[in-house]
């Protein structure tokens, strides 16, 4: 028994367990203790781990246990995720099994390889321009699901400020009025993306309905 009830010794660790014949021509109990060691994790099988690759990063999971990731087989392993990487360049990484409460890590480990993603700029039109007395308003569609930041200049490219966003759109704001504009669009470079070529539209404000 291991306190005071049936011992069922299944993880890892040490146990003190204690022993009391059933047969009754047997009187007594006595204290043992139990050692059970982990066992070394098996080297991952690259089938089933799933593999996800940015411009300048490799994950690597499994289902059921955590994954351990390094360059050349040594110090440093890490969890899950190597980062440091430039973008559309060569990678080969070490894979095993961290320990846990029941497992060493592997021993033996395996070697994965392939190239980390191009980092590419965001595509996008403007597609309508809704003009007012002080800001024109756009609406801009992308070539892929894009959250970011998008910006607007009215100089030449020489300043540049967020365009807000409401109800979807994308509004400049701080214009003059009755003032025509040729109003440059880019997306900045982003942690994932490198910035975007510029679009122009031309902008005509009208007149202050407030005056009429």
């Amino acid at each position: 028994t291991q306190d005071g009830k049936d011992a069922q010794l299944i993880n890892a660790g040490t146990y003190t367990v204690t022993v009391t014949p059933t047969d009754p021509n047997y009187t007594g109990s006595k204290e043992f203790t139990f050692i059970i060691n982990k066992a070394p994790h098996k080297a991952p099988v690259e089938d089933d781990l799933k593999i996800e690759v940015t411009w300048n990063s490799v994950t690597v999971t499994h289902d059921e246990f955590i994954v351990e990731l390094s360059k050349d087989g040594n110090d440093p392993w890490v969890d899950t995720t190597m980062e440091g990487y430039e973008a559309n360049t060569s990678y080969t990484l070490h894979v095993r099994f961290q320990e846990d409460d029941n497992h060493s890590a592997s021993s033996n480990t395996i070697m994965i390889s392939g190239k980390t993603a191009e980092r590419t700029a965001v595509k996008f039109e403007i597609a309508d321009v809704e003009e007012h007395y002080n800001r024109a308003v756009l609406t801009i569609t992308f070539e892929e699901a894009f959250s970011g930041k998008v910006q607007f200049s009215i100089d030449g490219g020489k300043n540049w400020s967020d365009l807000t966003v409401q109800d979807g759109k994308y509004v400049a704001s701080g214009l003059a009025e009755s003032a025509e504009y040729t109003l440059q669009v880019k997306i900045p470079a982003g942690d994932d993306y490198l910035e975007s070529e510029v679009k122009s539209v031309k902008v005509k404000t009208g007149i202050d309905p407030a005056k009429y």
